[in-house]
């Protein structure tokens, strides 16, 4: 992968296992992946939700389960920046993994999918269970 961006989001992902302090190491992760992802300014949670899911997970119901875990982790992630919020080790842990998983993903897929491709798989998803 030759994308900038993604350079500098793998460089966050790293530094966000070593800080000592689990709070800059969730918003480290949390820069990471959205750096990678790059999810606009508007709707953010539910975007990078159902991005993440729809790369990282098939159709199904552990795709459902994916996209509430990352509304809830990045939920915390909020509570943490915008209140100074403290960090449960499971949520600092699940936030790791889950980036973790991502760029597995990525390195494996030697791609990062665009946006609007994982926006749209998501929809095909969506108007399959919708009818």
């Amino acid at each position: 992968m030759d994308d900038e961006h993604f350079g500098a989001a793998f460089m966050m992902f790293d530094e966000s296992v070593w800080v000592s302090k689990p709070r800059a190491g969730l918003l480290l992760a949390w820069g990471a992946i959205e750096c990678a992802m790059r999810p606009g300014q508007r709707d953010t949670a539910k975007r990078l939700a159902r991005h993440i899911a729809a790369l990282l997970e098939p159709r199904g119901p552990n795709r459902t389960r994916l996209y509430q875990q990352v509304k809830r982790l990045y939920g915390v992630r909020g509570d943490v920046i915008h209140a100074g919020a403290s960090v449960a080790p499971d949520n600092y842990f699940e936030t790791l993994e889950l980036t973790r998983r991502l760029f597995l993903t990525c390195f494996e897929q030697s791609v990062l999918p665009a946006a609007r491709d994982l926006e749209g798989e998501w929809k095909a998803c969506e108007a399959e269970i919708h009818g």
